[in-house]
């Protein structure tokens, strides 16, 4: 079994994180006080803060791995936390729509695996959703659904058919 190494230190605004091999973490160690040593060579940190900075344009650029057009995401979703949404769906069951379409939201964008029921229940009424209990409303479309835990440890999280079935929803509300 291999030995490996984990260092962090930060002197003022300088940090070094490294971890691995003992002697590749010591010439990597070396090699950074090296570097902060020498006042008058620009150090990483001004070599970071020198380069341009991406500009952030849409929800897609700055959240998640969603595949869908960042125009149609900019319409949907508000931004902040929670996430919310700008518009609810206008259908026959806009309660469930809306649970589905931030469900999506919530995994996709903000990059959680599982939605916990109090966190859709936040996003669902900063959005103008009232709904009393998550789990009752969500079993109308439970074939589009996967959830997981009891009471308030319940996680939710969409199956392909329910991934589908929200960019319908979603691409339906900007139309």
């Amino acid at each position: 079994m291999e030995t490996t190494h984990r260092l962090k230190v930060k002197i003022g605004p300088h940090e070094f994180e490294a971890e691995g091999k003992p002697d590749l973490v010591k010439k990597q160690f070396e090699e950074w006080k090296a570097m902060i040593s020498q006042p008058n060579q620009p150090g990483l940190i001004e070599v970071l803060a020198s380069l341009p900075e991406k500009p952030k344009t849409s929800l897609s650029e700055t959240w998640g791995t969603s595949k869908m057009p960042a125009n149609i995401l900019d319409r949907v979703f508000r931004k902040g936390d929670p996430l919310s949404l700008l518009a609810t769906p206008k259908s026959e069951n806009a309660e469930v729509d809306s649970l589905l379409v931030l469900i999506y939201g919530l995994t996709e964008l903000k990059g959680m695996p599982a939605v916990t029921g109090t966190a859709l229940k936040k996003s669902a009424s900063k959005s103008g959703v009232n709904v009393n209990r998550i789990s009752p409303t969500l079993r109308a479309r439970a074939d589009l659904i996967q959830s997981a835990g009891t009471k308030k440890g319940k996680r939710y999280s969409l199956n392909n058919r329910g991934v589908a079935e929200a960019k319908r929803i979603i691409r339906a509300m900007v139309e």
